[in-house]
């Protein structure tokens, strides 16, 4: 969904400066920016990738199914909002340009929305249980107070996170799509490494995530007391929400190794020849296109 957020930005950049407010130009723009700055102001990360801190810099999106069925709405709308109130033979060749980008990206979400369980929970390049961190290492910037209190609130909420990744893991399984049995011991080794070091253990030196805090912490032009104060709330919410949840989606992502399909591709899961078929025409934008057909066009040139 961060993607299609960036995509109907670009879209929205290639009209330029906005023309007048009576041309076709002016009232296309105008639309994207409206479903550009909704769909951000329900991605706090989204904001926080763009820089942006606002009243949700200390909160994650929400990963339940039914806002993705909420968004899924709204791309259905958006659609039909494109294709009624618009007169693309109006609008100059720019804004054609972005009309068509537009288009595409809501056909092709609203196509490959029913296979939204057909993506793995976690693979190699994909692990629930450590992306939060670098998250919190890479994208949330502290330059106050304010900031390092929305990094801890962004600690104290990832029980809740997890547990909507949880119930999205199991929704998963329950159709038959369980990840490939050779992700599993990466994932969580991986996972495990998040929780090694204080405040999880006695090793006495600091976890990745406590040293990150630490250190935006410790360039604050604030009291030591404050810097301590800061330090005690995040290390409660490290032993506590933190941990607690990363520990929950271990144990998740461990029962589900008996049920994997093994060392198999897509093709192995329920409709996995539908789905694979799906994934090529996403990612080639070619409808029909078929394995043989891309194989024998590299085999060509």
């Amino acid at each position: 969904m961060i993607c299609g957020f960036v995509m109907i930005g670009f879209a929205a950049s290639l009209a330029g400066a906005q023309p007048a407010p009576a041309t076709e130009d002016a009232r296309l723009a105008a639309f994207f920016e409206e479903v550009f700055q909704r769909n951000l102001k329900s991605s706090p990360i989204f904001q926080s990738q763009l820089g942006i801190k606002g009243p949700d810099y200390g909160k994650w999106d929400d990963f339940s199914d039914e806002e993705r069925l909420r968004r899924d709405s709204l791309n259905r709308q958006d659609l039909e909002r494109l294709r009624t109130e618009f007169s693309y033979d109006q609008l100059s060749g720019k804004m054609q340009v972005s009309y068509r980008i537009f288009e595409e990206q809501q056909e092709t979400a609203l196509r490959d929305f029913p296979w939204r369980f057909h993506d793995y929970s976690f693979h190699t390049q994909s692990n629930p249980a450590t992306e939060f961190v670098s998250f919190m290492q890479n994208i949330h910037l502290v330059n106050g107070v304010a900031d390092a209190e929305a990094y801890i609130s962004r600690l104290n909420a990832l029980a809740l996170a997890y547990g909507q990744l949880i119930e999205l893991m199991n929704e998963s399984a329950r159709r038959g799509v369980i990840p490939t049995s050779f992700s599993f011991d990466p994932v969580i080794a991986d996972a495990r490494n998040v929780l090694k070091g204080t405040p999880f253990d006695d090793s006495g030196k600091d976890s990745a995530i406590l040293a990150d805090f630490r250190a935006k912490v410790e360039k604050l032009d604030v009291p030591d007391a404050e810097k301590q104060r800061l330090l005690d709330a995040s290390i409660a919410a490290m032993r506590g929400p933190m941990k607690h949840g990363t520990l929950a989606i271990i144990a998740a992502i461990e029962a589900l190794r008996s049920k994997s399909p093994g060392p198999h591709g897509v093709w192995a899961l329920p409709n996995g020849a539908d789905y694979y078929q799906s994934q090529v025409e996403f990612w080639t934008t070619v409808p029909g296109l078929t394995a043989e057909q891309i194989h024998d066009i590299g085999l060509s040139e």
